[in-house]
């Protein structure tokens, strides 16, 4: 058999991945005009206020400071990790020079940067292989939507790398039984998934029963790994409620009635043009199931490289492998109750329960983000953007790769795997072929 890389210094590895997508979408984000993805005056606005100002905008003593919309809203009313990080990447980077259009861009590749390494860090440490971790990093990292979300001024970036952040914490308590540090850390990366995007939102109720079945703390450390998980959900987020609270009251901590106001008061746009697909006489489940004017088709189009509103396609090729990624990932959970089934039918011991039961969480959180998001297409607004589904990115990812080591363990793999390595048995080196091939492939597709 293969000897296992050893992974005690793989940090080093997590490091240079982040540093060489932090470069490369530094380069891209300088490269793509202004104008040309997501970062439109809207999201522009809501960074620059705080760059200039040095707070968060309050409402309505500095409207006159703000740009509203179409819908007479602001991103000043939003979650503001995304603007926070932007505007504090472009005060360190102002002495380039660069247009500060251009430069607030820096906050997003910082951003998605992370969350490359943190895929990296996650399945490294999930699936103990480094090539796996590898394959993930350079999956993501060279996603078309990703690397495109990367290159603008947006708040999808903070989602997906704070409910990453979420991920890679309770894949830890899946692994190890729970301690302080990991109980401060979860409660942070809870926090930043509340001061990101509301569709970061909709993993919480996920990450919540996870902690809840799965943390296991040291005895006596229960109340004082509550306590920090509190202090970080605080210190990572819960801040921005207080604010809110302070400047609004205690009514509006999340500022939907403010904004709610705001847009009554100045939307130019003709509301009768904010129709789901309802208006058009289609049922929620003639438009999921009935794939309704290739609803289905679509969303993952737009998911994997549809350029946000530019429409722009990207090759087959990235679409096949992508689509194979999550099909592959979907029947995961089914796959792995076929098993567990069947090793009880036979009265074998149960393995991984915990990891099933955590994957089973994960696979539902995509389920209810999905539907979520299709209902809002359906009842609210017609808006078919696969980016909203983005954020619970890293779950898709962990499926997959557990339903492909469950193969790996099967007997024709076991005997056939030493034919797919090559290296130096002397020195317990070997590089697994089919992990080095997948590698290339991603990055020539």
């Amino acid at each position: 058999m293969t000897k296992t890389p050893n992974i005690k210094n793989f940090n080093r590895g997590t490091i240079t991945i982040g540093l060489v997508f932090l470069i490369y979408y530094f380069a891209t984000a300088l490269a793509l005009p202004y104008g040309a993805g997501p970062d439109y005056d809207a999201h522009f606005d809501g960074a620059r206020f705080i760059f200039s100002e040095g707070r968060l905008a309050v409402l309505p003593e500095d409207l006159a400071k703000l740009n509203l919309t179409t819908y007479g809203s602001t991103r000043a009313l939003r979650p503001p990790l995304p603007y926070i990080v932007s505007a504090i990447t472009a005060k360190t980077l102002s002495w380039t020079g660069i247009d500060l259009q251009i430069l607030m861009r820096a906050g997003s590749a910082v951003l998605c940067s992370l969350t490359v390494a943190l895929i990296f860090l996650t399945l490294t440490q999930y699936f103990q292989s480094i090539a796996i971790g590898l394959i993930g990093a350079l999956l993501v990292g060279l996603m078309p939507q990703f690397a495109f979300i990367a290159s603008h001024l947006n708040d999808d970036s903070a989602a997906i790398f704070s409910v990453t952040l979420l991920v890679f914490c309770l894949s830890r308590f899946v692994l190890r039984q729970g301690s302080r540090t990991l109980a401060l850390a979860t409660g942070i990366a809870i926090g930043l998934v509340i001061l990101s995007k509301f569709t970061a939102w909709l993993f919480l109720p996920f990450g919540g029963i996870a902690i809840l079945l799965l943390a296991r703390p040291r005895a006596g450390q229960w109340v004082s790994s509550m306590g920090l998980m509190v202090l970080g959900i605080v210190l990572g987020g819960g801040w921005w409620i207080g604010f809110n609270i302070f400047h609004y009251g205690w009514h509006d901590p999340l500022l939907f009635q403010v904004g709610a106001q705001l847009s009554q008061q100045h939307m130019s746009l003709d509301p009768s043009q904010l129709k789901g697909f309802a208006a058009e006489g289609v049922s929620f489940l003639g438009l999921v199931l009935g794939d309704y004017k290739n609803f289905l088709d679509e969303t993952l189009i737009s998911a994997i490289g549809n350029l946000d509103w530019l429409r722009l396609r990207v090759g087959f090729p990235q679409y096949l492998l992508y689509t194979i990624v999550i099909g592959i990932a979907l029947v995961s959970i089914p796959f792995q109750s076929c098993i567990a089934i069947f090793r009880f039918i036979t009265g074998r011991p149960a393995t991984r329960t915990r990891q099933f039961i955590f994957e089973s969480l994960l696979f539902l959180a995509i389920v209810s983000q999905f539907l979520i998001y299709a209902y809002y297409q359906w009842a609210q607004e017609i808006q078919v953007q696969g980016k909203y589904l983005i954020p619970i990115l890293a779950c898709p990812l962990i499926l997959f790769f557990s339903t492909m080591n469950h193969i790996r363990q099967t007997r024709f793999w076991l005997r056939y795997r030493p034919a797919m390595t090559f290296g130096a048995s002397a020195i317990g080196v070997r590089v697994p072929l089919l992990a080095l091939f997948a590698g290339i492939a991603i990055i020539l597709v």
